[in-house]
């Protein structure tokens, strides 16, 4: 059972890293840095940059310190992965879309010293102080970790109410005891 959770794994994330990095690869080939083409009218659209930090623009020029951080999810996702033995189909499936979307902005930092971004959510957005604040632009890599942070979270949230449920002490009518 564990090999076919590791080939899940490894498909999964192989998947991932695949799909972002040809994409990138699509994006660089056909557009400069900072080029927009529409996909859906004021809703979607590509624009590529270069990201040189991590999310909502924390950490610029931190490439060296996100790529030991990169590394280390990466390896303690692994690891945890192996000692704990018999982890559920959706657990392994979200494992294996951290690792691929992980290894490709990896990737990308150490062939590049940054990370190619090209999916622009743009619209909705929230002005403060006639400041316009859209949804960072991402990439492939970085929606599979985001899928499978939320399988994740959704996962232990299910499990969480059941083992809650199961443990809290009640008499043969189904009230919760004292004990």
């Amino acid at each position: 059972m564990i090999r076919q959770r590791s080939i899940l794994l490894i498909i999964a994330a192989a998947v991932v890293l695949v799909l972002d990095q040809l994409s990138k690869l699509w994006v660089v080939a056909g557009m400069k840095v900072g080029d927009i083409q529409p996909v859906i009218d004021g809703f979607l659209r590509l624009r590529y940059t270069h990201n040189s930090g991590a999310a909502f623009g924390l950490f610029r020029d931190a490439t060296g310190v996100l790529s030991i951080i990169s590394l280390v999810i990466i390896t303690g996702l692994v690891v945890a992965f192996v000692r704990l033995g018999h982890p559920s189909t959706l657990a392994t499936l979200a494992s294996g879309l951290i690792v691929g979307g992980a290894l490709g902005n990896l990737f990308d930092r150490v062939r590049l010293g940054y990370v190619v971004d090209f999916i622009e959510v743009y619209n909705p957005h929230i002005e403060l102080n006639s400041t316009i604040y859209t949804f960072p632009v991402f990439n492939v890599g970085d929606s599979g970790i985001t899928v499978g942070v939320i399988i994740i979270l959704i996962g232990m949230l299910f499990t969480a109410e059941k083992t809650t449920g199961d443990a809290l002490p009640t008499t043969s009518d189904g009230v919760i005891s004292d004990k």
